[in-house]
């Protein structure tokens, strides 16, 4: 599992997502996105990212994303 954050400098994640998709080798990768806005959804969807995040704002939402990460490797 990749967890790539979506707003990087030099490139993107939308750029990197993209780049990890047109690869044979890692194209089947799990591909989780963190972002700080959901304005970011419709595009995360259409590179095919296999799920996004809001990033965590605090203690409680910071547990919540991390069960969520954990309930991927299951």
């Amino acid at each position: 599992m990749v967890i790539l954050d979506y707003n990087m400098p030099k490139l993107n994640g939308a750029e990197v997502l993209t780049r990890l998709r047109q690869d044979e080798r890692l194209s089947e990768l799990k591909v989780v996105m963190l972002t700080t806005s959901r304005s970011h959804e419709a595009q995360i969807r259409a590179l095919r990212a296999d799920d996004y995040l809001i990033k965590p704002e605090g203690v409680d939402a910071a547990q919540a994303v991390a069960l969520k990460l954990a309930a991927h490797w299951q």
